[in-house]
């Protein structure tokens, strides 16, 4: 079978949309690169940190929230 030409407009239209694409793509992971320059990046680690200590420090036979429900109960 001789395979059919493509039109020129579709080639310029095919190749605006990649390049379309492309800019959005680059524009969307500088955006995000931007953001989480502004985070300081220790605070959250610590903030992190402190949370996982919270909850994984209790008391002798204390049974946290985590261990009380059990596992695939709950999930939506």
């Amino acid at each position: 079978m001789a395979k059919i030409k493509d039109k020129p407009w579709q080639y310029t239209f095919t190749t605006i949309l990649s390049a379309v694409t492309l800019l959005l793509i680059f524009g969307y992971f500088i955006q995000s690169f931007i953001e989480i320059r502004k985070v300081k990046p220790v605070t959250v680690a610590m903030e992190r940190i402190g949370e996982l200590r919270e909850n994984s420090v209790s008391e002798p036979g204390e049974v946290s929230e985590e261990q009380e429900e059990p596992v695939g109960v709950g999930v939506e």
